[in-house]
């Protein structure tokens, strides 16, 4: 069997889902589009994440609503968990932000 198409195929499932204003994680890692931040056992369990949108778009992150964190098993559901590492809202209102937080060992 053979299938062609005499357009180019355009649908959803073969563009890049690219927002309007990208959200970036300056200081993150990153293989693919997965940013992440890791924290040595030792010393003091200080994370510091950052985020930000270009200062140019004319809009400005507006709040913070969940923060979630673990391992290599985050989901977007987990925002939707009850025990959320850290559920209440914090507002911004800049184009670029800084959470502080620590963890235990």
């Amino acid at each position: 069997m053979s299938i062609s198409c005499s357009d180019e195929f355009t649908d959803d499932i073969v563009k890049d889902s690219l927002p309007e204003i990208p959200v970036t994680f300056p200081g993150s890692t990153t293989y693919g589009f997965n940013p992440f931040y890791t924290v040595p056992i030792s010393g003091t369990g200080d994370i510091a994440i950052t985020m930000e949108i270009p200062s140019t778009s004319g809009r400005t992150i507006k709040q913070i609503r969940k923060v979630v964190g673990g391992a290599t098993g985050l989901t977007p559901g987990a925002l939707s968990d009850a025990t959320a590492a850290y559920a209440s809202s914090i507002n911004v209102n800049a184009t670029t932000f800084t959470f502080n937080t620590t963890i235990a060992f």
